[in-house]
């Protein structure tokens, strides 16, 4: 009797953790399609945030990357040098 006990207990918490992993999923399903949606409402935003992921892959903030850009202090950067140390980084700007 109280080795089926147990089992039903044991079987109970399975099930359980099962449908916990499901919701985190269905939820994690939900963060990416209104992800998805927000970037088709504002692209550039979206082309932002894909710059961002690639700064922080290549352990860079966005001050740190535009600071290497300035080498001059002058806070301003040109197109150049820009595009410069895009291409140094191996980093790139696309329209998804």
């Amino acid at each position: 009797m109280m080795g089926s006990i147990v089992k039903i207990q044991s079987h109970f918490k399975k099930n359980s953790a099962c449908i916990q992993v499901q919701n985190l999923a269905e939820e994690r399903k939900i963060q990416i399609t209104n992800l998805r949606q927000a970037q088709l409402k504002n692209p550039e935003k979206a082309v932002m945030d894909e710059f961002v992921t690639q700064l922080k892959a290549k352990n860079l903030t966005p001050e740190g990357f535009f600071r290497i850009c300035d080498n001059a202090y002058a806070r301003r950067i040109s197109k150049e040098s820009f595009k410069n140390t895009l291409v140094h980084f191996k980093l790139r700007l696309t329209q998804t």
